[in-house]
């Protein structure tokens, strides 16, 4: 395990992944499939499972440790040593270790308007622009993390290392890893096109729009800088050239299904949104709902509650939900009890990528949902029948308040939502696909004379 709140010495995984030296042939003549050496990389801990993002990397890690030797290295604060326990009692990863990651200071104690500083800020601003790499990845660059990446990679060798996020891959990149596959659940470039496209002309336009094209390009080269791209649905994949699709693969989103469905509240009147609370999308959805459409609601039915659940602080959202119907719960232990009051779940996304682990978790409480169209993107639900689909306030307004008048039309929605989620999207299913991507993406560079896939 790395010590807890150093950098030195890097994680050594030599207890359980003994071999030593250069890779052997991972798949020799006689063998069609191998037993791999796998180094993931997360962008998180994945435990404990409180929110979508950790827990696409822990059912991630999870499946490839089905079938592989697997070690987890995580960039993220140290967690405590139960959930480092937790985590490899439930994944069956090898060895797990924690890399702290870098903190940003909010404020700095003393302003420096030297001409040092000046040309610190020009020299940064030159490289930003002749790199290849975008903004979103300079930003988080750390080269404690490419160090002690390299360290792991002089003390065991790994025949494939899987990466959450492109970032975490250019890092493992710059440490000397060659076969490196990288899961892009969340193309950001659609998110940067989208700021773009919603924001006014200012000063800093020309600079959002040279970063949006940046971040685009990028993105689009990422089959050739890697063995392997992952995505989590077929709409991603389609947003890379034709001809380096079949180096991009899909793994979608999925949940957990319970056993058996919340339990349907006594009264019709708690509206539920549950999501990470500083993610941008997120905010806007929150802040859209609340200004634009709770009081369309309110205007018919004064008595609906709105409940926000999710993992971190509501910031700068306090202002609009200050009336005391909405109800704030940051963080909260356990989602359950949220669920089980509520009547409808609603997902008024507008802007962002990546598919919406909340809106199968609600189908899959039993809860019947109203979404807009964009939310659902990529998970091919049916509208009228798992869930209903609007895109206006009025139109969102109006199906909520149908629903929370007509309990038959909730159940039959929420059965049917249900059935569907467990039938696609549960992650038992979904893990069954990893090893062998993982086998299929070396055998395939391997092909190529073991050249890096990039």
């Amino acid at each position: 395990m790395c010590p807890r709140g150093s950098y030195l010495p890097a994680p050594r995984f030599n207890r359980v992944l003994s071999h030593q030296g250069s890779i052997r042939p991972v798949f020799p003549d006689n063998e069609p499939t191998a037993h791999l050496r796998v180094l993931f990389l997360a962008k998180l801990f994945p435990w404990p499972l409180n929110f979508g993002a950790r827990q696409r990397v822990f059912h991630l890690a999870r499946g490839i440790a089905k079938a592989h030797d697997e070690a987890v290295i995580a960039y993220d604060t140290v967690p405590i040593r139960e959930q480092e326990e937790a985590f490899l009692a439930n994944s069956g990863c090898s060895a797990v270790s924690t890399i702290p990651r870098r903190q940003v200071l909010a404020h700095r104690p003393v302003p420096d308007h030297s001409w040092g500083r000046l040309l610190r800020k020009l020299r940064s601003a030159d490289m930003r622009l002749r790199s290849p790499l975008p903004s979103f990845v300079h930003d988080v660059w750390s080269s404690d993390l490419v160090n002690q990446l390299r360290s792991v990679k002089r003390s065991t060798s790994f025949d494939v290392v899987y990466a959450t996020q492109s970032w975490m891959a250019e890092h493992a990149l710059a440490a000397g890893f060659d076969r490196i596959i990288v899961d892009v659940d969340d193309l950001l470039s659609h998110l940067s096109r989208q700021r773009v496209a919603s924001s006014g002309w200012h000063s800093r336009k020309p600079i959002e729009l040279f970063d949006a094209a940046k971040d685009q390009r990028y993105e689009r080269s990422l089959p050739k800088r890697f063995m392997r791209v992952v995505v989590a649905k077929e709409e991603d994949r389609s947003f890379f050239a034709p001809a380096d699709r079949e180096r991009v693969s899909v793994i979608p989103n999925g949940i957990s299904v319970p056993e058996t469905p919340s339990p349907e509240p006594a009264i019709a009147n708690t509206i539920l949104f549950v999501g990470t609370l500083g993610y941008g999308p997120n905010i806007d959805a929150i802040r859209w709902f609340a200004t634009e459409i709770l009081p369309l609601i309110w205007q018919q039915k004064p008595d609906v509650s709105f409940s926000v659940a999710g993992y971190g602080a509501i910031g700068s959202l306090a202002e609009v939900l200050k009336d005391p119907r909405c109800i704030v719960h940051e963080s909260p232990a356990d989602l359950a009890p949220l669920y089980d009051e509520a009547s409808l779940v609603v997902t008024p996304i507008r802007i962002g990528g990546g598919t919406r682990i909340k809106i199968l978790e609600a189908l899959g409480r039993g809860r019947a949902v109203v979404s807009t169209s964009f939310a659902a993107e990529g998970l091919g639900l049916r509208g009228g029948v798992d869930l209903e689909f609007a895109d206006t306030p009025t139109d969102i307004a109006a199906r909520c308040l149908e629903l929370l008048k007509d309990r038959d039309r909730r159940r039959a929605l929420a059965t049917a939502g249900r059935a569907t989620v467990a039938d696609r999207f549960d992650w038992i299913s979904i893990e069954r696909a990893l090893p062998g991507l993982i086998c299929d993406a070396v055998r395939a560079n391997s092909v190529h004379d073991g050249r890096p896939g990039r």
